[in-house]
């Protein structure tokens, strides 16, 4: 391989990169909620991470954090436990993995779970409460380009 078709590689590659990671990092919504990233990558040494809750809807929107497995509540700081979002608003929750890292379980699940908003008693009696549950893949991250794969 040249010298010019290697040079041509590289550009491509680093074109390429960039790419995916513009796509790893772009938000994923649904029912007026977006959250980016899509899974909780925390730092290898430190194991904190963070997420951005955006609310998109003309409501306020209320969250609680809950665990796939109800032990792990125990090894992970949240801040703020309670997630409150006015319309339009985006809200950074922070975690921290507070075990040692080799007993956090292969891919544990975080989830946030939508809170109970307060109806007009007119309304509550003839319509369906959907409440939103968006569960996110927790993994530890020792370099940035992993989080694309």
């Amino acid at each position: 391989m040249s010298q010019r078709q290697s040079l041509i590689m590289m550009k491509l590659l680093k074109l390429f990169s960039g790419a995916l990671l513009v796509a790893a990092s772009s938000p994923a919504l649904s029912f007026g909620v977006a959250v980016s990233p899509t899974s909780i990558q925390l730092d290898g040494n430190s194991q904190f991470g963070h997420i951005e809750l955006s609310n998109t809807s003309a409501q306020a929107r209320s969250f609680a954090v809950d665990f796939e497995d109800p032990t792990l509540a125990s090894c992970f700081k949240v801040s703020p436990k309670l997630i409150n979002i006015p319309a339009g608003q985006t809200q950074v929750v922070r975690l921290q993995y507070t075990c040692p890292k080799e007993s956090m379980p292969a891919a544990p699940m975080v989830y946030f779970m939508e809170q109970a908003q307060e109806q007009p008693k007119a309304f509550a009696a003839s319509q369906l409460d959907f409440r939103l549950r968006l569960g996110l893949k927790v993994k530890f991250q020792t370099n940035p380009i992993q989080t694309l794969f």
